[in-house]
């Protein structure tokens, strides 16, 4: 079982609750890094970050960024994963669907 956590910072850190211990310890540019989303088979950790407005995907067993998207220049606060992991949704400002409360954006996960 895992568990991520951003830092105000700029900081993700994801644990293996089993064995009760800290698996990576990663920085990311900006401050104020979202709630971690897991993928639904575990194997990739997405992130917000407030500061830089960046969406970070990264690979859990390595702790390597894999990628890293500017969505919107007021932040990004939450990310979100497809049911089937193959996509990633974020906020966005000039995102693909748009409605009275803010757009959102879709990518296509690639690993």
């Amino acid at each position: 079982m895992l568990l991520g956590a951003g830092t105000d910072f700029g900081g993700l850190q994801i644990w293996d609750l089993r064995r009760r211990a800290k698996l990576h310890s990663i920085s990311i540019e900006g401050h104020d890094v979202s709630n971690p989303a897991f993928s639904p088979d575990g194997s990739l950790v997405a992130v917000g970050v407030y500061g830089s407005g960046s969406a970070y995907l990264i690979d859990v067993v390595t702790g390597r960024i894999i990628d890293r998207r500017i969505v919107s220049d007021l932040g990004c606060g939450s990310v979100a994963f497809s049911f089937d992991g193959r996509y990633l949704i974020t906020p966005s400002t000039g995102g693909l669907m748009h409605n009275r409360r803010g757009t959102i954006r879709v990518f296509k996960v690639e690993r």
